[in-house]
């Protein structure tokens, strides 16, 4: 398999339930489809994705991933929010690995040397044909970077900006979720779920694990009762 020995050294595994099947594109049907042309090596070399919180950036960066690492094409994930303790040294010869995902740019903004560090690399890549993804909480100009040049660099790329998904948009990913794991959600249970559980996706998938694992546990049906014991609402 051909994962980069530096992806191990960084600790950083990918999600097992982050994938494009498991991802309801709604109106993010086009980021879609060109992350998967991405993937593909095909379309523009560079796309930036950008959106609140529980939009899905990580999902479909690491969804890309996934599928690099299913077709043996060497490639490498950095989420900044988990490495704020390694130095910008981690980027350098990155440019040898043909895809590059980065999550959460924003958390180095202001901070010089890892600007400058991350200008390098899109140059690095540029010069020797590998493709960047890039994801943030914001497009380039509403973010403070120091460095005016990479603020261009990033301006430069293929923008998507993810919509968070409605609460019907939510039901049909919970929905999703199940029947990839093989179980059924019924829209009593969706609606009950919505109605009381955080509606950050995030912390609904959550919910999720946890009725699922009790009712492999109790060998029991997920239902509103059911819901109700397991999460106390």
């Amino acid at each position: 398999m051909n994962r980069p020995p530096r992806q191990e050294v960084l600790g950083v595994s990918l999600r097992d339930e982050y994938s494009f099947d498991d991802y309801f594109s709604g109106v993010n049907e086009p980021a879609v489809f060109n992350l998967k042309q991405w993937v593909l090596a095909e379309g523009n070399w560079f796309l930036y994705l950008n959106g609140q919180k529980s939009s899905g950036k990580s999902h479909l960066l690491q969804a890309a991933c996934r599928e690099l690492e299913i077709t043996q094409r060497s490639f490498i994930y950095l989420p900044l929010s988990e490495l704020s303790d390694l130095s910008p040294d981690v980027l350098e010869g990155l440019e040898k690995i043909n895809f590059v995902c980065i999550d959460d740019i924003e958390k180095i903004a202001g901070d010089e040397i890892w600007e400058e560090a991350l200008f390098h690399l899109y140059n690095r890549l540029l010069d020797n044909g590998g493709r960047l993804l890039v994801a943030a909480n914001a497009p380039p100009s509403e973010i403070d970077f120091s460095i005016a040049d990479l603020r261009s660099r990033l301006n430069a790329a293929v923008r998507y900006t993810l919509q968070s998904a409605s609460d019907e948009e939510k039901k049909q990913i919970l929905k999703l979720r199940a029947n990839s794991r093989g179980f059924l959600l019924g829209d009593e249970v969706l609606h009950y779920i919505i109605g009381r559980a955080n509606r950050e996706t995030k912390a609904l998938i959550d919910v999720l694990d946890q009725l699922d694992k009790s009712s492999l546990e109790s060998k029991r049906k997920i239902t509103v009762p059911f819901v109700r014991s397991v999460m106390g609402w």
